[in-house]
């Protein structure tokens, strides 16, 4: 794992794990939080994002990209259904692949 990658993995670390934290404290705020099926489903996307950057981070495992994958796509149909259609959420992955291309098979 380059040296790129992990800072660019653990700076994602830190934005999400601050985002999880604004969502959740967002949404109790104002008592919605587990009465929203936008806001479980929203936690749940956040809370897979990190895991799996975790797992990217720490073993060194393509199941950390593939569920980074998931929670991102997730991400981009809650956004699109909620009618703020944005590939904001894309672009992590997008660079992250391109930091993982070249050692691949490096990842388990």
């Amino acid at each position: 794992m380059t040296r790129l990658l992990q800072v660019w993995l653990g700076f994602r670390l830190y934005v999400m794990c601050n985002r999880l934290y604004d969502t959740v404290s967002h949404a109790m705020n104002r008592q919605i939080f587990w009465k929203s099926p936008l806001s479980i489903s929203l936690f749940i996307a956040i809370a897979i994002d990190i895991i799996g950057m975790a797992v990217l981070f720490e073993k060194h495992k393509k199941a950390g990209f593939y569920m980074m994958c998931a929670a991102n796509i997730w991400g981009f149909i809650l956004a699109f259904c909620t009618g703020v259609p944005s590939v904001d959420v894309l672009w992590p992955i997008a660079i992250t692949y391109l930091l993982m291309a070249k050692r691949w098979n490096e990842f388990s």
